[in-house]
């Protein structure tokens, strides 16, 4: 691993947790925007996971989906076939999610006034946590198994 994909890893983790933070305290109406920014991220992917996300919806997809009252679709459109994920509702209308991306130790849960903003919000938390390279050679963290759910 080179020096400069380290810091290009770095820098797309830590915009990736900053999405994370930003779904969790988002309000429905700020679902378009959240969901082209993660499309943004995963189209930024650095090299080693750019293929585990390539073949996923188009901007224009995610665009339709959301200005035609679909976010939960387009949230799902950049999950399915790519991660494991498991979406809750409390009773007090709050929903959860928990995204698994093959690869990572660890799995992340989010919570969100949607299951749009807790779907994007538990990838992007997973994406941005402990992270190994896909192909398996580790960047940081430890390799936990037991910490997986699923």
């Amino acid at each position: 691993m080179t020096q400069k994909f380290l810091e290009q890893l770095q820098a797309w983790q830590d915009e990736l947790a900053e999405l994370a933070i930003d779904c969790g305290c988002a309000k429905r109406e700020q679902e378009a925007v959240l969901l082209r920014a993660a499309h943004a991220l995963l189209e930024q992917a650095p090299l080693g996971w750019r293929g585990h996300f390539a073949g996923g919806p188009s901007l224009a997809t995610i665009d339709l989906l959301t200005a035609a009252g679909g976010a939960n679709a387009a949230a799902l459109a950049l999950v399915e076939g790519r991660c494991c994920y498991m979406l809750s509702h409390g009773p007090q209308g709050r929903h959860i999610a928990t995204v698994a991306v093959e690869g990572l130790a660890e799995e992340a849960s989010s919570g969100g006034e949607s299951a749009a903003l807790a779907l994007v919000g538990a990838l992007a938390s997973c994406l941005a946590g402990q992270v190994h390279d896909i192909d398996g050679v580790y960047v940081s963290g430890m390799f936990s198994p037991s910490l997986r759910l699923n």
